[in-house]
């Protein structure tokens, strides 16, 4: 068995099918795909078990709900592939996804293979405007861009590992932002090669009921802070200032994120504005103010001059997209 791939599963019955059928349309056909139904109370359960007839390939686990790194983890601990991929359950993948990714990490005798991928919303497909071409990098650089966010972020549905790499590594079960950066970083502190190739083969699509969308709540905005702090902790054990900046700046605009998250709501200003600018301000310095991209400079200071100011501006912005 060459590959593992993983999907958790969480009442996606409206995607699943057509996740499940752009894996098995795979032109690599080497793999199991292991399907973790992750307490559905809708026929998320049922489809799986379906599809498990008729493909010999399909192993499906029913458990209790316990959040997508539980299940990930669960499947971690039974894969029997030599690579392992994952893929979320309401997305799908490019017929040739997991033959580039494997033929690539071969070829370069690497240790993660990545691909790009695309955005797709009601409104369209948004990919990233870059010429085909195939990089490596070591560890230290790929920690540097995936704090960066780019090219290949810290996402794990994008990329295929050594499963050895998982021998004492697993997900965070007790936050559910940014888990899966954090197990790629916790990787990157191997000295292992990495290859990239700027072909997007994954399709991440954003739902009006994805974690993109969500109302803010204490717990995402908690989950968040901790996920950031663990990030920071990497970047601080690495001893590169640089790197401990960038991890600030990441920090900076996942706040700024959640602040634009509750602009439009009012009740969720006075509930978790002053705990999200806290946690910002403490982040923030010189450094990592530096590291930021104009537009989230202009915002910082919008924020901490008057964030009634930034709010308005937000709002505006939204209402000009729809117009």
């Amino acid at each position: 068995m060459k590959i593992s791939i993983i999907v958790p599963v969480y009442n996606t019955e409206k995607y699943l099918e057509k996740c499940i059928d752009s894996i098995l349309n795979q032109t690599f056909k080497d793999f199991e795909l292991i399907l973790i139904n992750d307490g559905s109370t809708d026929s998320s359960g049922k489809i799986c078990d379906e599809y498990a007839k008729k493909d010999d390939r399909i192993v499906v686990i029913h458990k209790e709900n316990g959040g997508v790194s539980k299940a990930r983890n669960t499947a971690l601990g039974i894969i029997k592939g030599e690579y392992v991929g994952f893929v979320d359950s309401d997305d799908t993948i490019e017929p040739t996804m997991y033959e580039t990714l494997y033929n690539n990490l071969t070829h370069s005798k690497a240790q993660i293979s990545v691909c790009d991928f695309k955005q797709v919303t009601s409104n369209g497909v948004k990919t990233n405007d870059t010429d085909f071409k195939i990089k490596t990098y070591d560890s230290s650089e790929a920690i540097e861009i995936i704090f960066k966010g780019n090219p290949f972020a810290g996402h794990l549905c994008n990329k295929l590992f050594k499963t050895e790499l998982f021998h004492d590594i697993r997900l965070d079960e007790d936050i559910y932002i940014y888990e899966d950066m954090l197990a790629v970083l916790k990787i990157l502190f191997h000295p292992i090669k990495i290859v990239y190739c700027t072909e997007s083969l994954y399709n991440y699509y954003l739902h009006e009921t994805s974690a993109f969308h969500s109302k803010l709540t204490e717990r995402y905005i908690k989950s968040a802070h901790t996920a950031c702090s663990r990030m920071r902790d990497i970047a601080l054990k690495l001893g590169s200032k640089k790197i401990e900046a960038i991890a600030n700046s990441k920090s900076i605009n996942s706040d700024i994120h959640m602040l634009s998250k509750i602009a439009s709501d009012c009740e969720a200003q006075k509930k978790y504005s002053k705990m999200i600018i806290l946690h910002l301000k403490k982040y923030l310095n010189i450094k990592s103010f530096f590291n930021l991209s104009l537009r989230s400079k202009i915002k910082i200071m919008l924020i901490l001059v008057c964030p009634k100011a930034f709010f308005k501006s937000i709002v505006k912005n939204e209402d000009r997209r729809r117009i």
